[in-house]
């Protein structure tokens, strides 16, 4: 499946399926999870060369709470400068910002955020290298939550992550644990099962076939559902939280 989340990849094609959450589906499940935990002030950062797609859906993801931006805060995806959007958050001081950034100008924000004496909570879209901007923030990462499109991988309660565990281990035994290898996982499964459906004699189209034949399909506790009309297999979408060792957790 795709490395990504972006829109442009969950329009139907015949010969592309996913299996991880798009973005959309992370800041639908973000904005009911924010409003449940009782903000109401909430932010948005987003890169100024997709605004014309994100502004407009976070507004509507938060009008159907009853709720509008409180600030919107745009980014320039290549520059380390955010003077100015540090002040702008700092001044709107929102319950919450939500941000879909890649890690330049998110790390610039969140640092002129604090030096401004700024505590707003961050919750990141998967799109950031959510590792390396908590390796980049330093003890600045604490509190930063992010969303995750598979489970957490040393979370061994659930059944694909010990199998993954166990494999990976055997096959990379000095490599740590990540989200990364842990997604890439659950694609070579579900391409494994497709083409064990597809049989001795693969085509391309016995495989298209195959694949959307995948539905409610449980990798272990963790479910593929592909269809003839939707090659969207999973909209998985979990929350965690940095603590002061820079780890993850739920």
């Amino acid at each position: 499946g795709p490395f990504s989340g972006t829109p442009a990849l969950y329009r139907f094609d015949r010969y592309v399926f996913t299996i991880r959450a798009s973005y959309d589906d992370e800041l639908a499940g973000m904005v009911k999870q924010l409003v449940t935990n009782g903000y109401q002030r909430v932010g948005f950062a987003y890169l100024n060369d997709a605004r014309q797609v994100n502004v407009p859906l976070v507004e509507r993801l938060l009008a159907e709470q009853g709720l509008k931006p409180t600030v919107l805060v745009g980014l320039d995806r290549t520059s380390g400068d955010a003077a100015q959007q540090g002040k702008e958050l700092a001044a709107a001081n929102p319950d919450v910002l939500l941000a879909l950034a890649n890690n330049v100008p998110l790390g610039a924000l969140i640092r002129e955020a604090r030096k401004h004496g700024n505590s707003t909570p961050f919750w990141i879209v998967s799109f950031v290298d959510s590792k390396g901007l908590v390796r980049e923030l330093g003890p600045l990462a604490q509190g930063l939550v992010f969303a995750q499109i598979v489970p957490l991988p040393n979370r061994r309660t659930l059944r694909i992550v010990k199998q993954y565990q166990h494999d990976y281990a055997g096959r990379f035994p000095n490599a740590p644990l990540s989200f990364t290898s842990l997604e890439g996982y659950i694609a070579a499964r579900t391409l494994a099962e497709g083409l064990r459906r597809t049989g001795p004699n693969a085509t391309r189209e016995g495989l298209v076939r195959a694949l959307e034949s995948i539905q409610d399909f449980d990798l272990g506790d963790y479910f593929i559902n592909f269809s003839p009309k939707s090659h969207n297999g999973s909209r998985y979408v979990d929350l965690t939280i940095v603590n002061k060792e820079g780890q993850f957790l739920n």
